[in-house]
């Protein structure tokens, strides 16, 4: 490859990166995985999620399931970013 020439994926990411849309695709990535990296019960009760300056809102509609994520933050956000991407979320905030 010439020294001025781009892989594809190197030339979406920087039109991802340019345009502000890598966040919200990592987000759709996010929302269709979350089933699977939270868990069958936390993702019933989930009801919005978004990505907002790497924090993580989720509305969740049972106090026992906020009680549930407020005390495992940590270990959530390391998987989603293992999942997702390194470094996406770095905080969840629920309410």
């Amino acid at each position: 490859m010439k020294s001025n020439e781009t892989t594809l994926k190197d030339a979406l990411s920087a039109f991802l990166d340019t345009h502000g849309l890598k966040e919200k695709l990592l987000e759709t990535q996010l929302r269709q995985k979350w089933e699977t990296i939270a868990g069958k019960t936390i993702a019933r009760y989930t009801k919005k999620l978004y990505v907002k300056k790497k924090k993580l809102y989720l509305e969740v509609t049972t106090p026992v399931i906020k009680q549930e994520i407020s005390y495992s933050k940590s270990v959530l956000i390391e998987i989603i970013n293992k999942e997702i991407e390194k470094d996406f979320v770095k905080d969840i905030v629920l309410f």
